[in-house]
């Protein structure tokens, strides 16, 4: 009877170490999984900045869940048109998912992103209130949750009020001309500029190919390299 007794705890030993190796394997798996991730569909993705980049840790292709469009005119970059999540209109991009090392919590995430946006890259006292009421000019970090295996994908939004209502090609091309030949805009910064980046990164949305007409049109260019020149040089003078 005592050896019986004897076996019997051997074996639910055994069987209480073999339980715990596995799940001590499990817990190690889900831990070596990157949680945040930060969404580039615009200049984000050529110019991400040095905290986002010292962040990362691998890109990912991918087309963004949400509609996007020329859909704001950005007082940073001179009243240029810039692409922003909209709800009518527009068109799922490419864009490129920066993951984040494991190392980056939630709010931080949102804080590199935030700076970034705020052109204050590396003034890590500014951080993202998320509890801070919308206005016109005010950046919401938004997320996207359970995609690619990571818990929450951040990307920037507006309000609807720092939006524009009925971004014509029309329009959109007079706000990228007119930010061009601002002389205080810095170069780079310009409506024509942004729309040459977002081209070569493959994003297309339904007022692209117009917009870039209508620009080539009011500049008498023949390409958007040319439209640059002719616009820039009318501000240097």
């Amino acid at each position: 009877m005592k050896r019986t007794i004897g076996i019997a705890i051997l074996t639910v030993s055994a069987t209480l170490l073999c339980a715990q190796s596995t799940s001590g394997r499990a817990g190690a798996s889900v831990q070596g999984k990157h949680t945040y991730g930060i969404f580039g569909f615009g200049s984000l993705i050529s110019d991400p900045g040095e905290e986002l980049t010292a962040a990362t840790a691998s890109r990912r292709e991918l087309e963004t869940p949400f509609a996007v469009e020329y859909g704001r005119s950005s007082n940073t970059r001179g009243g240029a048109p810039t692409l922003v999540p909209v709800a009518t209109g527009g068109a799922k991009v490419k864009a490129t998912v920066f993951v984040l090392k494991d190392s980056v919590s939630e709010q931080e995430a949102q804080n590199i992103l935030y700076r970034r946006e705020r052109h204050k890259v590396g003034q890590t006292d500014l951080t993202y209130n998320p509890s801070a009421k919308p206005s016109k000019n005010r950046i919401v970090v938004a997320a996207w949750a359970n995609l690619i295996e990571l818990e929450k994908i951040f990307y920037t939004d507006f309000d609807d009020s720092g939006k524009l209502t009925n971004p014509t090609p029309a329009l959109l091309a007079k706000l990228a001309v007119d930010s061009a030949r601002n002389p205080e805009v810095p170069e780079g910064n310009d409506g024509i500029s942004y729309l040459m980046n977002a081209k070569k990164a493959g994003i297309i949305t339904p007022l692209s190919a117009a917009y870039e007409k209508e620009i080539l049109t009011l500049t008498g260019a023949a390409t958007l390299e040319q439209a640059l020149e002719k616009t820039r040089g009318t501000a240097a003078r």
